[in-house]
């Protein structure tokens, strides 16, 4: 099944005790949004390129709503200063990505993946000093998180004789980290997770996944990291405009200005094709039949 985080941030929003009288008044039409972004983006058809256009701009509209209209817009301070622990708003995009590992937009996947979404992966394994029963930390298997895993599922059995050990592995083949905002510290702590990843799962690919960009770019080729991709392809707001938003009031006054720093740098479709394209990728290298392997050219 294919994880809805997003959804399940609207659940717990709507459970709290905390969210003002105001903002409660308005659940109504997040969920109404909520449910019409995922109708539109199932009913998309035609060419994959239709299917990723129209998918791309009904997300679009709906975080459009979520960003501005319900946090940003919003009479009370409550969901603006608790973004980062609410994590209404960064959690679309965790929903988002799953919709792209689909056949109207992968016509080379035959077989639906077991791992698709944000979930526990593989990361390694170990195992303790000699004589150590299996069954009692003889072995380990390491799992990281990862916002976005498409992989395969595994179990995992060893026996010694005298004990046993059983693990249940997901897999991901391709993996990708997503930022709102991307500054050198998340850089480097991505770079080091990508390469955790490579020496366990030697043929995985890792992206890099962010709204806007806080750093300086640096060569990936000289890190773990297959490829950085800006999706809004642009910079982060500086810190000295960020300040203003302080306050419901101010935020009154900038909403002009905050609209049109979101319609001007929506989510692009250009950048969802090119993650899409890795995507296909996963699935075109899986095949080495020769029927496969003689129709693309390559194996």
């Amino acid at each position: 099944m294919t994880a809805i985080p997003h959804l399940e941030k609207i659940k717990a929003l709507e459970s709290n005790e905390k969210l003002p009288s105001y903002d409660r008044g308005r659940l109504p039409e997040l969920r109404k949004r909520y449910t019409t972004w995922k109708a539109e983006s199932k009913a998309a058809h035609g060419t994959p390129t239709n299917v990723l256009s129209a998918l791309t701009n009904a997300l679009n509209r709906y975080k459009m709503f979520v960003e501005f209209d319900f946090i940003f817009a919003s009479k009370e301070d409550f969901l603006y200063r608790q973004k980062g622990q609410l994590k209404l708003d960064n959690t679309i995009l965790e929903e988002f990505l799953p919709m792209l590992v689909d056949p109207r937009l992968v016509p080379e996947m035959s077989v639906t993946p077991t791992v698709n979404g944000p979930t526990k992966c593989y990361a390694g394994m170990s195992f303790s000093g000699y004589g150590v029963p299996l069954s009692e930390g003889g072995a380990f298997v390491k799992t990281k998180d990862q916002d976005f895993a498409l992989g395969s599922k595994f179990s995992l059995e060893l026996s010694n004789g005298s004990s046993d050990f059983h693990s249940d592995l997901q897999v991901a083949y391709l993996v990708a980290e997503l930022k709102t905002n991307l500054d050198k510290t998340m850089f480097q702590e991505a770079s080091a997770t990508a390469s955790e990843l490579k020496s366990a799962v030697s043929s995985a690919r890792y992206f890099l996944l962010c709204e806007w960009l806080d750093m300086t770019p640096i060569d990936t080729r000289l890190t773990a990291i297959d490829k950085v991709i800006v999706l809004r392809k642009a910079k982060r707001m500086g810190s000295d405009q960020r300040r203003t938003f302080s306050s419901a009031s101010a935020r009154q006054k900038a909403k002009s200005f905050y609209k049109g720093l979101l319609s001007e740098n929506p989510i692009s479709e250009d950048a969802l094709g090119l993650f899409l394209k890795e995507i296909r990728s996963i699935f075109s290298a899986a095949s080495t039949s020769v029927d496969v392997a003689l129709g693309r050219g390559w194996f």
